[in-house]
């Protein structure tokens, strides 16, 4: 039989109709893993675009507290030059985030409270419960630092935040709806055997990414507001619109109820 709708009517009719999930499962073949992939590149750009939104507002909070402390730095041949009295901390609130030695006079964290000791030749880093760790500096080559240097690296570094929550975002919600639609998939035959209809693995899939899609949507349209869906409430409508979108699937026909009680007994 020859599909009477085509992938792109998906998003659309996926809502609503119930002759496009009879032709889904009856007529159409794969699995429609390719649409996903698609449907997700698309809907998860407002969450990603969030998301970096959130990290470089972070970022500017804590940069705003932190480059008008850095003082000019000289990295060279594993040595380092400051250009300010020292010992020197860089500060947050009450609190003494790194402090910078060169002196020789301090040259382990158990003689401050500091979260980072920065010494002439070593980065010493705090760590609960354990030793510090302690990095030589000749292993970051030779290189400057100082306020504007610093501040130059953060705004490269923003630029980057959406592009990299887009890619992580998309490759972990890919790996977990494409894991959705397999458990979806036995729920669909789980279905079918309740309501009596002709659902095999491959439709309960094409029939489960059907189903996926009014909650991705709902979801994307929301993250445009700056809103995000319950997990519980996405569960639930993408389990009702699976349970309806089986409920349209060919009825099954006596011969093949027939042939089940038979296997069965085998």
């Amino acid at each position: 039989m020859k599909a009477r709708y085509r992938i792109w009517h998906l998003p659309v009719l996926s809502f609503h109709s119930k002759r496009f999930y009879r032709d889904v499962s009856c007529r159409w073949k794969g699995t429609n893993i390719g649409y996903l992939c698609v449907l997700l590149a698309i809907c998860l750009i407002p969450e990603a675009y969030n998301s970096g939104r959130k990290a470089e507002t972070i970022l500017d909070e804590k940069s705003d507290v932190f480059l008008m402390q850095i003082p000019p730095m000289q990295f060279k041949d594993g040595r380092l030059v400051v250009d300010a009295p020292q010992p020197y901390s860089i500060i947050e609130g009450n609190n003494t985030v790194l402090l910078i030695d060169t002196t020789g006079e301090i040259d382990n964290l158990q003689d401050v409270g500091a979260f980072a000791l920065l010494t002439q030749s070593q980065l010493h880093l705090k760590q609960t419960g354990k030793p510090p760790l302690v990095y030589e500096l000749d292993e970051f080559g030779d290189l400057e630092m100082s306020e504007a240097i610093a501040a130059a690296i953060v705004t490269r570094t923003k630029k980057l935040f959406i592009p990299v929550f887009y890619g992580l975002t998309y490759v972990f919600s890919l790996i977990l709806f494409v894991l959705a639609s397999l458990l979806l998939a036995a729920i669909a035959q789980l279905f079918g055997i309740l309501l009596g209809r002709d659902v095999n693995y491959g439709a309960g899939i094409r029939l489960s990414i059907v189903a996926l899609t009014p909650p991705a949507l709902i979801g994307a349209a929301l993250a445009v507001a700056n809103l995000r869906m319950p997990f519980v409430l996405y569960a639930l409508l993408a389990l009702t619109y699976l349970y309806i979108a089986v409920g349209c699937a060919r009825k099954k026909q006596p011969n093949d109820l027939y042939l089940d009680d038979e296997a069965v007994g085998h």
